[in-house]
């Protein structure tokens, strides 16, 4: 086989995923053993490729605590689509402002930013037990105005990494290195904030907030 077919076959196949909290920790342990080695040796591009990555699994952690998705099943992430879990499909297609018939993944980081935001802002009385709910955990565990910062904070942070991420070779490369060693910490430290939101709204909810095994549907 050419190096070329090599390639293609390793690319084509479906890297396993953790498969429980003891996967998830040593995943967790490595990457950042990486993270710290890759600042200490300057290689800033892998430690925002993993800054990042952890900042897309903690907004993903939160949407489970909140209940939109399920980790605990794999048919809400079949073929790595992130979907929404059935007793929050309709709600969350209202708060998009999706069609009734729209398929919804959370698979960006952007859509998972937005649907964060939109629980966040949710009104204290929207007559929904599903909705309501995951006001009530809100209101018991996260402080809003610190939480919402974080978002905004996240949201520029993703400007620059997105410019050298995907638009690395029309960029000036005295421009690039200028900054690059600034986003690689502040992804990370965005992301141990994250984690600290995503562990109070755990709080008494390990399992995430689900209305509908509460109701024995």
């Amino acid at each position: 086989m050419s190096y070329f077919g090599e390639c293609e076959s390793q690319v084509m196949s479906r890297i396993e995923k953790v498969e429980s909290g003891k996967d998830k920790a040593v995943t967790y342990k490595y990457q950042m053993e990486r993270y710290k080695l890759s600042i200490d040796q300057q290689f800033y591009f892998e430690a925002i490729v993993i800054a990042y990555a952890m900042l897309e699994d903690r907004l993903l952690a939160f949407l489970h605590y909140a209940g939109v998705i399920d980790r605990r099943t794999e048919g809400n992430q079949a073929e790595d689509r992130i979907y929404v879990s059935t007793q929050a499909q309709k709600q969350i297609k209202a708060l998009l402002k999706r069609k009734t018939d729209d398929k919804i993944y959370l698979d960006t980081i952007s859509i998972k930013i937005k649907t964060i935001k939109k629980l966040m802002s949710l009104p204290e009385e929207n007559n929904d037990p599903y909705l309501n709910s995951v006001r009530a955990q809100i209101d018991k565990t996260i402080n809003r105005k610190d939480f919402n910062a974080l978002l905004q904070k996240l949201s520029t942070w993703l400007n620059p990494r997105n410019q050298i991420i995907h638009a690395l070779m029309g960029k000036r490369t005295e421009a690039v290195l200028k900054i690059q060693a600034g986003i690689a910490e502040e992804g990370y430290q965005l992301g141990r904030a994250l984690d600290g939101f995503v562990s109070k709204l755990k709080a008494g909810n390990k399992d995430g907030i689900r209305i509908l095994e509460k109701e024995g549907v």
